[in-house]
């Protein structure tokens, strides 16, 4: 196994440039006082579509390989020609294969708390998620009172816990690609993205995502050995480099 993911780390080197790119993305737009101003939508979106990159792939197959293997290759081992994964089942696979082993989990945990932690407090979180409501929109995807305040325990679990939980991160994931969805596919507004209150939302969401990112690129790096505590603080730097206010 050990030099599998050797390989595979190697194979990975485009991925984790893609990351961090999207990770510490600035992107501005001009608006009617013809000023330019951040554009918090901007990071999301490609820090979704580096996620979406992520997810795409299936790495218990990859490591066993020691080679990136997509769901979507001609070659892919499939049960019957017909068999596919919908997104959903994709996402659900990368978080299970990153924490599949405990003790990289109770390692990375630390990491990504603190990471979490460094853009917002529990307080500032909790706070701003209570704002979240029912989409009124026919194309909106967020409709049930309940689906809101599933995410929003989970949220609390992970903030109160000392360790992640691979329940409350499934929920949080399912709950950010409802709002993926809103934003591609129209339910949320120009005016809605440039409120306050929705901006910094979309910015926690985005915080979360880099870390669920990040955690694939650790665990790698933990199956080769490699201390993974210098990550994220290098992370940091590049996102503390920017200013997102």
């Amino acid at each position: 196994m050990k030099e599998e993911a050797k390989a595979l780390k190697k194979d990975m080197a485009d991925l984790e440039v893609l990351h961090r790119d999207s990770a510490s993305l600035e992107h501005a737009i001009r608006k009617y006082d013809d000023k330019w101003h951040e554009f918090t939508p901007s990071r999301f979106i490609y820090t979704f579509f580096t996620f979406n990159t992520l997810y795409s792939i299936d790495w218990k197959e990859s490591l066993a390989k020691g080679e990136l293997v997509c769901y979507d290759d001609e070659d892919y081992p499939r049960k019957s020609e017909d068999e596919r994964f919908s997104e959903a089942n994709r996402y659900h696979r990368y978080i299970d294969f990153c924490f599949s082993d405990k003790a990289f989990v109770n390692v990375y945990s630390e990491f990504f708390l603190d990471f979490i932690g460094q853009s917002y407090s529990k307080d500032e979180i909790t706070k701003s998620l209570e704002k979240i409501t029912i989409d009124k929109s026919t194309s909106g995807t967020i409709k049930t009172q309940d689906f809101i305040d599933r995410f929003k325990d989970a949220w609390n679990e992970i903030l109160t816990a000392n360790t992640l939980k691979e329940g409350s991160c499934r929920r949080i994931v399912t709950f950010i690609y409802k709002i993926r969805c809103n934003i591609f596919h129209g339910a949320k507004t120009l005016k809605g993205l440039r409120n306050p209150l929705q901006k910094k939302r979309i910015d926690i969401y985005t915080v979360f995502l880099i870390a669920i990112n990040q955690m694939v690129f650790s665990y790698i790096d933990y199956l080769n050995g490699i201390d993974i505590t210098y990550e994220f603080d290098s992370l940091r730097k590049d996102l503390n480099d920017k200013n997102y206010d």
